[in-house]
């Protein structure tokens, strides 16, 4: 329910069509009577509409290059800008995860308590039950002492009550606002560490890859034909083709598979 508020809220991904059909398309509770010939002819529009809709599924910035002038318009101190937020992120992020964790213990201690006041309101009620008979010798005072009785079982009842408002409160209010700051402070934590993966220079790792191939490649070519599985070259060409399109700047060197002949 977090994630479905926070892409509601989000500016750009609320209006996607994806989510905006997942949001519109109507429903009807399980109990209703038409309910399972709705649902089949829901999945049926839905499924109908799949197979007409053009969805992209491309990384958003693929082919588009950055603007020329991008790099200097960044203030200088953007590094240490971006490090110094990332820390403070981080730790805000582990704070919130504790203060998650406590309001739900605090939320279970209330609720616990709760029960407890229960019990003990039902023991005196059974006290009151059998007051006549524990002082049958002088039962003069019982009315004032089952009086007494009852009226601390009425308080406990109230306390019990306010007990679970409280932790109804806390439960629904206070932590599912924590919920939703930890979770934005998460990402952005996890944003970062992203960055850290997949911001680093892996060409070199991506050439030996593709020289790893181009060897392979070169072994399945010097085999005689009969012990060459079909496709089995052209698996391993694709695997160039695909880790040399990952990066503009193999791209850019053109590299191919070696056109090696075939011995027969």
């Amino acid at each position: 329910m977090r994630f479905t508020n926070a892409l509601v809220r989000h500016p750009v991904l609320s209006q996607e069509q994806l989510v905006v059909m997942f949001l519109t398309v109507p429903t009807v509770s399980a109990g209703h009577p038409s309910a399972f010939l709705h649902l089949a002819k829901q999945s049926q529009e839905l499924s109908v509409w799949r197979k007409q809709a053009n969805l992209s599924v491309q990384e958003e910035f693929t082919g588009k290059p950055l603007p020329p002038d991008l790099e200097d318009s960044l203030p200088k101190t953007l590094p240490e800008l971006s490090e110094t937020v990332r820390s403070g992120v981080r730790r805000s992020a582990e704070t919130y995860i504790n203060l998650c964790t406590m309001m739900e213990r605090l939320t279970r201690r209330n609720e616990g308590m709760a029960a407890e006041f229960l019990r003990f309101s039902q023991a005196l009620g059974s006290l009151v039950e059998v007051s006549q008979d524990t002082y049958a010798v002088d039962t003069n005072d019982v009315p004032l002492l089952n009086e007494g009785l009852n009226s601390t079982a009425r308080h406990l009842d109230q306390s019990k009550q306010l007990l679970e408002d409280e932790a109804r409160g806390w439960e629904e209010g206070v932590l599912e606002d924590l919920k939703r700051q930890r979770d934005t402070l998460v990402s952005m934590r996890d944003m970062f560490d992203r960055r850290d993966k997949y911001a680093r220079d892996n060409i070199p790792a991506l050439e030996r890859r593709i020289a790893g191939n181009e060897t392979k490649l070169q072994n399945i070519r010097l085999k005689p034909a009969e012990l060459i599985k079909p496709g089995e070259a052209e698996k391993v060409e694709d695997a160039i083709s695909k880790v040399s399109a990952s990066s503009p700047r193999l791209s850019s060197q053109e590299q191919k598979p070696p056109a090696l002949p075939t011995q027969h």
